[in-house]
């Protein structure tokens, strides 16, 4: 069933910014019961929550698709490296919160492409699946 989707909800989280242009991206814990767009500060406390289902202004309840969700949409950042399906993903480091490809050893890792891309803010399925690369 490769088109089939699940969606592990992460519960009691806010906006705890404007979040209204960040669809698809990448969200950690940023304060208590609050979450948002994924950077540097996101991957290096470990406190990645998933991908942000829908835009609310700050403030407003966050629905995210948390570990073991499958077939979830998400933005990437495509034209920084080809990303192909299978490849390990994670937040850009620049707090767009959009996805990259990772191969770094023992880097951290939150979702698995099932779609390839090659551009900027392309859309593409993904599993999110918390993990490190073998090093």
């Amino acid at each position: 069933m490769p088109n089939a989707h699940t969606i592990n909800y992460v519960p009691g989280f806010t906006a705890g910014e404007s979040l209204t242009s960040s669809q698809y991206h990448m969200v950690f814990q940023s304060a208590d019961n609050a979450v948002s767009e994924a950077d540097s500060a996101g991957n290096a406390t470990g406190l990645i929550q998933g991908i942000l289902l829908n835009a609310p202004a700050s403030g407003e309840p966050a629905e995210i698709a948390g570990d073991g969700s499958l077939g979830v949409y998400a933005k990437v950042l495509g034209n920084s490296v080809n990303i192909s399906r299978g490849d390990k993903l994670k937040a850009d480091v620049s707090g767009s919160g959009k996805l990259i490809k990772t191969t770094t050893d023992t880097d951290d890792y939150h979702c698995i492409a099932r779609e390839a891309s090659t551009a900027d803010n392309d859309l593409i399925r993904v599993d999110v699946n918390f993990g490190m690369v073998a090093g």
